[in-house]
């Protein structure tokens, strides 16, 4: 199944990435005869991801959400522990890719800022950051 967001696939990405990180699977997610890694590998994969994610958290969206993931109250909303990040991930995706306007509920705090659309940034560059988040 392909998830498509006009000519982005994030959504499959995103999948095998978060995936990958909890199965320490490494390459598509194609096969049953997939080859696992050892513990070791995996996890070296995984903090390889999470750092990757981190540095791309960092620059282009810890100015807004900070760099705990917080938000800040009233104006940007927190992406740590977000009901409405983990409610939809098609629609985390799609509001990383496209942006949003209008008023959103997070964590039952209203919110009514722009955040502009971040659909510069490669499919994997967006996949390594909702996974690091």
């Amino acid at each position: 199944m392909m998830i498509t967001l006009g000519t982005k696939t994030s959504a499959v990405r995103w999948k095998a990435i978060v995936l990958t990180a909890c199965l320490g699977v490494s390459g598509p997610l194609v096969a049953q005869d997939t080859a696992v890694h050892d513990a070791e590998t995996a996890a070296g994969d995984v903090a390889k991801m999470m750092e990757q994610g981190g540095g791309l958290y960092s620059t282009h969206c810890g100015a807004c959400h900070q760099a705990n993931g917080q938000g800040l109250p009233g104006a940007f909303p927190p992406l740590a522990n977000s009901d409405y990040l983990m409610e939809d991930r098609t629609r985390a995706i799609e509001t990383v890719v496209k942006g949003l306007s209008g008023e959103i509920e997070v964590n039952d705090a209203p919110y009514n800022a722009v955040m502009p659309g971040m659909g510069h940034l490669s499919d994997d560059e967006i996949a390594l950051i909702l996974t690091y988040v």
